[in-house]
């Protein structure tokens, strides 16, 4: 897994020790990997410089701003931000989906059809 935050090195950090460290990621990208369109002061999270260990079908990006996989919706899962609190189940359910999508010829098919794309 590659985790991929538009956030800083410090931010990036931080998640991961909510993941009890490296021992599920094997990249980190973070800001500095990101397009930066300074005009609307957005955070352009491109898959493309992912690629060549990977293929672009395989790849599935989950955000809580929709604008950060813009350049690739049809790999993008949306979720809620989560800010800690009590009771929230998403990242329980997002685990479910990531599941069934485990071996998918293309998982942008998928995505497509369960989030209206």
């Amino acid at each position: 897994m590659v985790l991929f935050t538009a956030a800083s090195d410090q931010y990036a950090e931080i998640v991961l020790q909510s993941f009890d460290g490296h021992q599920y990621f094997d990249h980190i990208l973070s800001r500095k990997q990101c397009l930066h369109i300074y005009q609307k002061g957005v955070f352009i999270k491109d898959l493309s410089i992912m690629l060549g260990k990977r293929t672009i079908n395989d790849i599935i990006i989950v955000d809580n701003k929709i604008e950060s996989y813009s350049s690739n919706l049809e790999n993008g899962i949306p979720i809620i931000s989560y800010y800690g609190q009590d009771g929230d189940r998403m990242l329980k359910k997002l685990a479910r989906y990531l599941l069934n999508l485990k071996d998918t010829q293309d998982v942008r098919e998928h995505i497509a059809k369960d989030f209206y794309l």
